[in-house]
């Protein structure tokens, strides 16, 4: 749906390749408009994690969502 409305579309299999992505593109000097992260990742640091690691690169209007209800 993402590409539909005409943006590109990268995707990462596991947090810390979702990381160097932004870092790549960072050092592009180029940006992503939005990151979709999940919170929880089995086996991996979840969007919590993994926001804050990104904004240590690039501080901006970060947020990570999730399915589960409390």
């Amino acid at each position: 749906m993402i590409k539909a409305f005409g943006h590109d579309v990268k995707f990462a299999s596991h947090d810390e390749e979702a990381i160097e992505w932004f870092r790549k593109v960072k050092d592009l000097g180029k940006y992503f408009d939005i990151v979709i992260l999940d919170l929880t990742v089995r086996h991996g640091m979840g969007g919590s994690e993994a926001v804050l690691r990104l904004s240590e690169i690039s501080p901006g209007g970060l947020q990570a969502s999730s399915g589960y209800t409390v």
